[in-house]
């Protein structure tokens, strides 16, 4: 038995937050047509999750813009670290 089947709309959620990640990088145009074209998947797919995913990357884009360097620190401890 499958105690999880509500959680089996949430595959559009990864490839939003994804292409919202290439976007922030970039700020491409084609990025933001991928992030806009997978969010509104998940949001058609399913209602409620569909909230759970503005919530996510609401809070995504809010620590980018509060952090921005955040991220670039990360790959330098990562680069010294590998």
């Amino acid at each position: 038995m499958l105690f999880f089947s509500s959680l089996l709309n949430l595959y559009w959620a990864p490839l939003a937050l994804l292409w919202l990640e290439k976007f922030l990088r970039s700020k491409g145009w084609k990025d933001l047509a991928g992030f806009s074209i997978f969010y509104w998947l998940q949001v058609l797919s399913s209602v409620y999750l569909g909230w759970f995913t503005t919530i996510a990357v609401a809070l995504y884009v809010f620590y980018n813009v509060l952090y921005p360097t955040f991220r670039s620190r990360c790959f330098i401890v990562a680069n010294i670290q590998a």
